[in-house]
């Protein structure tokens, strides 16, 4: 699950189930909060610290290679994380593409 989307780093290519999804998701979540306690702590008056900082660059490139591989899965346009940069929908798809399941493809 995590490590799977970390494994696949910069990987647009192939699926990514809803556990992988998850998984990333719950660990920039958690990984986030921490590290805006810590920046908080050690750096009160700067507005982003650097802790956060890091982590955001660290997990820009797989967040999208797996929201990318989700769409796919989902059997949407892997071009629909775009959506992730429109304020308030954001939220909305990030919930709506770890709900929707794993289209079945039918070889006729």
């Amino acid at each position: 699950m995590l490590f799977t989307a970390l494994k696949k780093y910069a990987d647009f290519t192939g699926k990514a189930n809803r556990e992988e999804y998850w998984g990333l998701f719950l660990f920039v979540i958690i990984t986030s909060i921490v590290a805006t306690i810590l920046d908080l702590m050690l750096f009160p008056t700067v507005a982003t610290g650097p802790f956060y900082v890091i982590l955001i660059l660290g997990v820009f490139i797989p967040s999208i290679a797996t929201l990318a591989r989700r769409n796919r899965d989902a059997g949407w346009s892997q071009w629909a994380f775009i959506l992730v940069f429109i304020p308030l929908v954001n939220f909305i798809y990030y919930i709506v593409i770890g709900c929707v399941p794993t289209k079945e493809e039918h070889h006729d």
